[in-house]
C-alpha cells in the first residue's frame, strides 16, 4: 500500500506566555490534531515577556522579529513547504513584521501558498486609521497571500479587498 505524503506546513506562531487571546488560540491549534494530520513545522516567534512589550518598538521586539526571519528565511531553504499559515496582527508595528514574513515566503519558496488568519473585527478600522505608507505596505502584501480564515462569515467583508479565497 502506497502511503500519501502529508502536506507539510510552517505554522507561525506565538505561544503563550504571556496569556491573550492569541497566543491561547494558537496554543490550541498546535495542540490539535491538525499538527498530526500534516507534516506541520513549527516557527515560534513569540515574546514571553509581559503583554504590556506587545506592538511596542523596542530593542528586544526588533530582535526577535529579525531572529525569526533570519529562522524564516532558513527553514524556506531548507524545506518545501506547502503551506505557511500565520495570524496577522491589527497594528502597524506587528503587520509591518507579519507583511514582511508573507513577502519572504513568496519571495523564498514562490510554491508556498500563504494562508492568514483574522483574529477580530478591528482590521478595517487599522487599515483606515495608519499612515499612507503602511496602507500601501498592507495593500502590497495582501495581495500575495492565498487565502484567509476568518472567525465567521460577516467578518468575511474585511479582507474581500484583498483576498476573496476565505474559509470561516
Amino acid at each position: 500500500m502506497v502511503s500519501k505524503k502529508k502536506p507539510k506546513i510552517l505554522f507561525i506562531l506565538t505561544l503563550p506566555p504571556p496569556l491573550h487571546g492569541a497566543n491561547i488560540a494558537n496554543e490550541a491549534l498546535w495542540n490539535s490534531e491538525v499538527r498530526q494530520a500534516f507534516d506541520s513545522i513549527l516557527l515560534d516567534i513569540s515574546d514571553h515577556r509581559d503583554v504590556n512589550n506587545l506592538g511596542r518598538l523596542d530593542p528586544v521586539n526588533v530582535t526577535l522579529a529579525l531572529k525569526s526571519m533570519v529562522a524564516l528565511c532558513s527553514r524556506l531553504l531548507k524545506e518545501r513547504l506547502d503551506l505557511a499559515y500565520l495570524l496577522i496582527s491589527q497594528n502597524n508595528l506587528a503587520f509591518f513584521r507579519d507583511g514582511l514574513y508573507i513577502l519572504l515566503i513568496k519571495a523564498i519558496s514562490k510554491k508556498t501558498r500563504v494562508l492568514i488568519h483574522l483574529h477580530g473585527s478591528n482590521f478595517k478600522r487599522f487599515y483606515k486609521n495608519t499612515h499612507w505608507f503602511m496602507k500601501r505596505f498592507i495593500d502590497f502584501t495582501l495581495k500575495r497571500v492565498d487565502a484567509a480564515i476568518v472567525l465567521g462569515d460577516s467578518l468575511k467583508p474585511i479582507l474581500t479587498d484583498w483576498t476573496t479565497s476565505m474559509i470561516f
